[in-house]
Protein backbone atom coordinates (compact mmCIF):
# COMPACT_ATOMS: atom_id res chain seq x y z
CA UNK A 1 0.00 0.00 0.00
CA UNK A 2 1.35 3.58 -0.76
CA UNK A 3 1.23 6.17 2.08
CA UNK A 4 1.42 9.53 0.84
CA UNK A 5 4.12 11.55 2.84
CA UNK A 6 2.41 14.07 5.35
CA UNK A 7 1.79 17.53 4.58
CA UNK A 8 4.10 20.28 6.69
CA UNK A 9 2.21 22.95 8.46
CA UNK A 10 4.95 24.50 10.51
CA UNK A 11 5.29 27.32 8.01
CA UNK A 12 8.69 29.36 7.69
CA UNK A 13 11.20 28.49 9.83
CA UNK A 14 13.09 31.64 11.21
CA UNK A 15 16.09 31.47 8.70
CA UNK A 16 13.85 31.46 5.93
CA UNK A 17 11.72 34.75 7.92
CA UNK A 18 15.34 36.06 7.97
CA UNK A 19 16.17 35.65 4.45
CA UNK A 20 13.02 37.49 3.56
CA UNK A 21 13.60 40.31 5.80
CA UNK A 22 17.11 41.03 4.45
CA UNK A 23 15.55 40.90 0.96
CA UNK A 24 13.33 43.56 1.47
CA UNK A 25 15.63 45.68 3.11
CA UNK A 26 17.79 45.21 0.31
CA UNK A 27 14.69 46.26 -2.21
CA UNK A 28 13.04 48.66 -0.23
CA UNK A 29 16.08 50.95 0.89
CA UNK A 30 17.25 51.86 -2.74
CA UNK A 31 13.09 52.51 -3.22
CA UNK A 32 13.12 54.77 -0.30
CA UNK A 33 16.19 57.16 -1.19
CA UNK A 34 14.06 57.30 -4.77
CA UNK A 35 11.43 58.08 -3.46
CA UNK A 36 12.55 60.79 -0.88
CA UNK A 37 15.21 62.08 -3.80
CA UNK A 38 11.64 62.78 -6.30
CA UNK A 39 10.44 64.74 -3.31
CA UNK A 40 12.59 67.05 -2.77
CA UNK A 41 13.50 67.66 -6.49
CA UNK A 42 9.61 68.40 -6.73
CA UNK A 43 10.47 70.67 -4.20
CA UNK A 44 13.20 72.74 -5.15
CA UNK A 45 11.54 72.60 -8.88
CA UNK A 46 8.59 74.38 -7.26
CA UNK A 47 10.26 76.31 -5.50
CA UNK A 48 12.57 77.67 -8.63
CA UNK A 49 9.51 77.95 -10.39
CA UNK A 50 8.15 80.47 -7.82
CA UNK A 51 11.29 82.48 -7.90
CA UNK A 52 11.29 82.74 -11.33
CA UNK A 53 7.69 83.84 -11.36
CA UNK A 54 8.81 86.31 -8.99
CA UNK A 55 11.49 87.72 -11.60
CA UNK A 56 8.73 87.51 -14.21
CA UNK A 57 6.49 89.67 -12.22
CA UNK A 58 9.45 92.55 -11.45
CA UNK A 59 10.27 92.29 -15.12
CA UNK A 60 6.59 93.46 -16.10
CA UNK A 61 5.96 95.80 -13.85
CA UNK A 62 9.34 97.80 -12.54
CA UNK A 63 10.54 98.91 -16.22
CA UNK A 64 7.38 99.84 -17.19
CA UNK A 65 7.18 102.10 -13.68
CA UNK A 66 10.65 103.58 -14.69
CA UNK A 67 9.45 104.42 -18.53
CA UNK A 68 6.24 106.95 -17.03
CA UNK A 69 8.92 108.68 -14.53
CA UNK A 70 9.03 112.29 -14.91
CA UNK A 71 7.25 115.07 -12.90
CA UNK A 72 6.76 118.60 -14.65
CA UNK A 73 6.84 122.17 -13.83
CA UNK A 74 3.90 123.15 -14.74
CA UNK A 75 3.92 127.10 -13.89
CA UNK A 76 7.97 127.42 -15.89
CA UNK A 77 8.71 127.98 -19.37
CA UNK A 78 8.64 124.74 -21.49
CA UNK A 79 7.74 122.50 -18.64
CA UNK A 80 10.82 121.56 -17.36
CA UNK A 81 11.30 118.03 -15.62
CA UNK A 82 12.31 118.33 -11.37
CA UNK A 83 13.55 115.39 -9.25
CA UNK A 84 11.09 112.59 -10.20
CA UNK A 85 12.86 109.36 -8.12
CA UNK A 86 13.73 109.28 -4.28
CA UNK A 87 15.10 106.03 -2.98
CA UNK A 88 15.39 104.97 1.20
CA UNK A 89 12.27 107.27 1.45
CA UNK A 90 9.81 107.88 4.52
CA UNK A 91 6.10 107.23 3.83
CA UNK A 92 5.29 110.55 5.18
CA UNK A 93 8.44 112.21 4.21
CA UNK A 94 10.50 113.53 1.14
CA UNK A 95 8.89 114.88 -1.92
CA UNK A 96 6.20 112.45 -2.85
CA UNK A 97 4.46 111.09 0.14
CA UNK A 98 2.86 107.20 -0.41
CA UNK A 99 1.39 105.18 2.50
CA UNK A 100 0.85 105.86 6.52
CA UNK A 101 2.21 105.47 10.06
CA UNK A 102 2.50 102.01 9.49
CA UNK A 103 4.14 101.94 5.92
CA UNK A 104 7.28 101.12 5.71
CA UNK A 105 10.34 102.92 4.07
CA UNK A 106 10.51 103.21 0.37
CA UNK A 107 13.30 101.45 -1.39
CA UNK A 108 12.88 103.49 -4.57
CA UNK A 109 10.00 105.88 -5.13
CA UNK A 110 9.11 106.82 -8.76
CA UNK A 111 6.34 109.81 -9.86
CA UNK A 112 5.38 111.14 -12.67
CA UNK A 113 2.54 113.48 -14.13
CA UNK A 114 -0.62 112.13 -15.81
CA UNK A 115 -2.70 114.13 -18.05
CA UNK A 116 -6.37 115.04 -17.10
CA UNK A 117 -8.73 115.55 -19.80
CA UNK A 118 -10.17 119.01 -18.98
CA UNK A 119 -8.16 119.43 -15.96
CA UNK A 120 -4.39 119.97 -14.67
CA UNK A 121 -2.53 117.03 -14.88
CA UNK A 122 -2.79 114.47 -11.77
CA UNK A 123 -0.06 113.34 -10.20
CA UNK A 124 0.98 109.43 -9.45
CA UNK A 125 2.75 108.13 -7.13
CA UNK A 126 4.42 104.84 -6.82
CA UNK A 127 6.16 103.52 -4.02
CA UNK A 128 8.60 99.94 -3.54
CA UNK A 129 8.47 98.78 0.07
CA UNK A 130 10.15 95.34 1.81
CA UNK A 131 7.31 93.92 4.17
CA UNK A 132 8.04 91.20 6.19
CA UNK A 133 4.92 88.19 5.77
CA UNK A 134 5.56 85.36 7.58
CA UNK A 135 8.52 83.12 6.77
CA UNK A 136 8.88 85.52 3.75
CA UNK A 137 9.84 88.48 2.73
CA UNK A 138 7.98 90.44 0.35
CA UNK A 139 8.56 93.65 -2.40
CA UNK A 140 5.37 95.38 -2.89
CA UNK A 141 4.32 97.92 -5.03
CA UNK A 142 1.93 100.75 -3.46
CA UNK A 143 0.55 103.19 -5.84
CA UNK A 144 -0.49 106.59 -3.94
CA UNK A 145 -2.81 109.67 -5.64
CA UNK A 146 -1.46 113.05 -5.34
CA UNK A 147 -2.31 112.64 -1.12
CA UNK A 148 0.01 110.27 -0.25
CA UNK A 149 -3.15 107.62 -0.07
CA UNK A 150 -2.46 104.27 -1.11
CA UNK A 151 -5.03 103.01 -3.83
CA UNK A 152 -3.52 99.51 -5.07
CA UNK A 153 -0.69 97.52 -3.70
CA UNK A 154 0.93 94.38 -5.30
CA UNK A 155 3.22 92.07 -4.42
CA UNK A 156 5.75 91.83 -7.01
CA UNK A 157 8.42 89.18 -5.56
CA UNK A 158 7.40 86.85 -2.50
CA UNK A 159 10.74 85.08 -1.88
CA UNK A 160 13.47 88.01 -0.94
CA UNK A 161 16.20 86.39 0.22
CA UNK A 162 16.57 86.55 4.17
CA UNK A 163 20.10 88.44 4.29
CA UNK A 164 20.07 90.32 1.11
CA UNK A 165 18.08 93.87 0.24
CA UNK A 166 17.56 94.51 -3.20
CA UNK A 167 19.78 97.14 -4.24
CA UNK A 168 18.70 100.19 -6.86
CA UNK A 169 21.46 101.82 -9.46
CA UNK A 170 20.46 104.99 -11.82
CA UNK A 171 22.06 105.43 -14.51
CA UNK A 172 22.69 108.78 -17.34
CA UNK A 173 22.21 108.15 -20.87
CA UNK A 174 26.21 107.08 -21.12
CA UNK A 175 25.30 104.19 -18.82
CA UNK A 176 27.21 105.62 -15.70
CA UNK A 177 25.69 105.45 -12.64
CA UNK A 178 24.50 108.63 -11.13
CA UNK A 179 22.65 109.59 -8.10
CA UNK A 180 18.57 109.26 -8.29
CA UNK A 181 17.78 112.71 -7.24
CA UNK A 182 19.11 114.35 -10.25
CA UNK A 183 17.41 116.71 -12.62
CA UNK A 184 16.64 116.00 -15.60
CA UNK A 185 15.63 111.79 -13.87
CA UNK A 186 18.09 109.63 -14.40
CA UNK A 187 18.19 107.88 -17.77
CA UNK A 188 17.37 104.42 -16.50
CA UNK A 189 17.40 102.63 -13.42
CA UNK A 190 18.19 98.84 -12.35
CA UNK A 191 17.00 97.00 -9.62
CA UNK A 192 18.45 93.90 -8.34
CA UNK A 193 16.59 91.94 -6.58
CA UNK A 194 18.17 87.91 -4.73
CA UNK A 195 15.86 85.47 -4.46
CA UNK A 196 15.81 82.34 -2.30
CA UNK A 197 12.60 79.97 -1.58
CA UNK A 198 12.35 77.41 1.28
CA UNK A 199 13.63 74.66 -0.64
CA UNK A 200 16.03 76.14 -2.75
CA UNK A 201 20.02 75.17 -2.78
CA UNK A 202 21.30 78.68 -3.89
CA UNK A 203 19.85 82.00 -4.29
CA UNK A 204 18.42 83.41 -7.14
CA UNK A 205 19.72 87.20 -8.79
CA UNK A 206 18.40 88.55 -11.10
CA UNK A 207 18.45 92.32 -12.63
CA UNK A 208 15.90 94.23 -14.48
CA UNK A 209 16.39 97.27 -15.83
CA UNK A 210 13.91 100.30 -17.21
CA UNK A 211 14.49 103.13 -19.59
CA UNK A 212 12.67 106.54 -18.86
CA UNK A 213 11.01 107.35 -21.83
CA UNK A 214 10.12 111.13 -21.03
CA UNK A 215 12.56 114.28 -22.00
Amino acid sequence: MHVSPRRRDAGFTLIELLVAIVVLGVIIAPLTAVVVAYFRNTDRTTDRMAESHDAQIAAVWFPRDVQNVGVRDWGAAGLPLQQSIEVNAPALGGRFPCGGDGTPEALVRFAWNEPVIGGPASLRVVSYVIVPAGEERHLRRLTCDASGTVTSELVVAHHLDASTNPVVTCRDSAGNSVPCSVVPPPAAVELKLVLRAPASIAPYTVTVTGQRRQT
